[in-house]
């Protein structure tokens, strides 16, 4: 349904905070005015990475410190685990933005990384994602440890204390086996098993919390150490048991649901979640149940292609609360997105499926025929 006075979709896009200081503020203001955006998500606290910025003025490529956090905080709040601070160039130019943005019409939400922190993964390997046969995840936090849950919860305080009234998580999950630093290699095809069975967390806490709701978490390890064996000597899979699988992964799911209400009561934040649904993901196996998380809003990331966006959305809702908002994702760059009339496209189809809010990924790595594109679409319904 539209919101009274709007004839088209509401356009957000997710933004970095080097695209802000290399093209300048107003600027970056002027561009998203041209692009009909209402609602701009900046990245507050971001993972590591290595990117390329096509239409970027000063450069062309990004290499950022994982871990960084763009809002202020104080550092006497957190224990071990605690966000790093930015280059001085950045010092108060989020704030800078949210005043313009205001002042423009556009709204502005914090887009926080949270889990996915190869910084903190590294320094603290206690309490970080810990599989089957011991091994250690050098990229993500387990959310199962009171310490990460503090330090994510000092995050959201931080957040509100900056005046930032919302949060876009992205990661606030239990991170599979394939989502890790850079130069991810491994040898097989099969990424679904290898995922499955290597990407579960059988940290101490998990382990603890499992024993608590009454898991004999020594036998499905077994289970599991031999289903991930047999994808590794390319055997047929003997599967655990289907019923202790399901009460871990339901473990998961409650771990998740109850550090995501902890977020939003201690903090006063609105939270959105960003559900991970691109190439048929399943944010169950992250220990993300939506169901019994009810948040007001998610943002649901991403359709494939134009034309399976129709799908993509009846899928979002089978596992969406009926009075939960969806703002739809639209990823800008390939495999997703490979020609520019793609992204309006993607737009018409969220739109004849119900939804009137999308959110475009992202500012700084859309090539800029993308962006030209989405201009266009501007004017012509303006």
């Amino acid at each position: 349904m539209k919101r009274e006075g709007e004839g088209c979709v509401s356009r957000e896009i997710f933004l970095y905070p080097w695209d802000v200081l290399d093209e300048g503020v107003e600027s970056i203001v002027q561009r998203l005015q041209a692009l009909r955006i209402r609602h701009a998500s900046i990245a507050a606290l971001y993972h590591q990475a290595r990117m390329l910025l096509p239409h970027n003025p000063v450069r062309k490529l990004a290499v950022h410190a994982g871990g960084t956090c763009y809002i202020p905080f104080d550092r006497e709040r957190y224990g071990a685990l605690a966000p790093r601070s930015p280059l001085t160039d950045y010092d108060g130019l989020l704030e800078t933005l949210a005043q313009r943005l205001r002042a423009a019409g556009i709204g502005m939400s914090a887009w926080m990384v949270l889990m996915h922190n190869s910084w903190l993964a590294s320094a603290h390997p206690q309490l970080a994602i810990t599989g089957v046969f011991g091994d250690r995840s050098p990229s993500n936090l387990c959310p199962s440890h009171p310490e990460v849950q503090d330090y994510v919860c000092a995050l959201c305080a931080d957040l509100k204390r900056a005046g930032v009234d919302q949060m876009d998580a992205e990661s606030l999950d239990f991170a599979g086996f394939l989502h890790g630093d850079h130069h991810e290699m491994q040898a097989y095809a099969d990424i679904a098993q290898l995922d499955r069975w290597l990407g579960l967390c059988f940290c101490q806490a998990c382990q603890m919390r499992a024993r608590a709701k009454g898991i004999d978490v020594e036998r499905l390890m077994a289970q599991v150490r031999r289903a991930a064996e047999d994808v590794l000597q390319m055997r047929p899979v003997r599967l655990p048991e289907a019923e202790l699988l399901a009460a871990y992964d339901d473990m998961r799911c409650g771990v998740i649901a109850e550090l995501f209400q902890r977020m939003k009561q201690e903090s006063g934040l609105r939270i959105r979640p960003i559900l991970w649904l691109a190439g048929g993901a399943d944010p169950l196996r992250s220990g993300v149940d939506v169901a019994r998380m009810h948040p007001d809003e998610v943002i649901a990331c991403y359709p494939d292609a134009p034309e399976r966006t129709d799908d993509f959305v009846v899928r979002t809702r089978a596992m969406t609360p009926e009075a939960t908002r969806i703002t739809g994702g639209i990823r800008l760059m390939n495999p997703q997105t490979v020609s520019a009339r793609q992204g309006p496209e993607y737009e018409r189809r969220y739109d004849a499926c119900g939804v009137d809010e999308v959110i475009f990924y992202n500012y700084g790595m859309a090539p800029d025929p993308m962006l030209a594109a989405l201009e266009d679409s501007a004017e012509e319904e303006a």
